[in-house]
């Protein structure tokens, strides 16, 4: 996947479902503390996602926000089950499989105080180790936001995910 370039952050965003101008996040504090949802696209660390190669054909996912010891990871079972949330250690749950769906192709979305120039983008579906290829992230309504989780495959439009590479640079 020449659109994933570790050395750079990425935004990950659903504009099929939720419109070109929201990107995953992660909520900072409270109940919900270090849980992806979908927010408005600005300027802040949540939104900036690492993808990491693990050497075997997975990635793992941080953001500038949390750093690399917290991982994307999907919550395995319970009332949360499916859910995306950033966790300390290495497991399954945080082995992402990023599949090209198409692209790369330019790509500009509106923030809220400019359009946001992406280098690189193009449409992947995500899966884990942990559910294999029979899940993927989509999209759910979670009380007032769109909360990413795993979800049975399918060609929903929530798991579509435009991956666009940012000008950030890891350092």
């Amino acid at each position: 996947m020449h659109f994933v370039d570790p050395d750079y952050y990425h935004k990950l965003l659903s504009p099929s479902l939720v419109g070109p101008g929201f990107a995953a996040d992660v909520f900072d504090g409270g109940e919900r503390d270090n849980v992806a949802f979908m927010a408005p696209i600005g300027g802040y660390t949540g939104q900036l996602w690492r993808f990491l190669p693990t050497g075997d054909g997975a990635f793992l996912l941080t953001t500038l926000f949390r750093g690399p010891v917290l991982r994307a990871c999907v919550t395995d079972g319970g009332p949360n089950d499916g859910e995306i949330r950033l966790a300390p250690g290495d497991s399954p749950a945080q082995q992402w499989i990023v599949e090209p769906l198409h692209g790369p192709e330019s790509f500009a979305v509106m923030s809220s105080d400019a359009p946001v120039p992406f280098v690189r983008a193009g449409y992947v579906r995500l899966s884990t180790r942990l559910r294999g290829p029979t899940w993927s992230l989509d999209l759910a309504v979670g009380g007032e936001a769109f909360m990413p989780t795993l979800a049975e495959r399918s060609d929903a439009p929530g798991q579509a995910w435009l991956l666009a590479r940012t000008g950030a640079r890891v350092g």
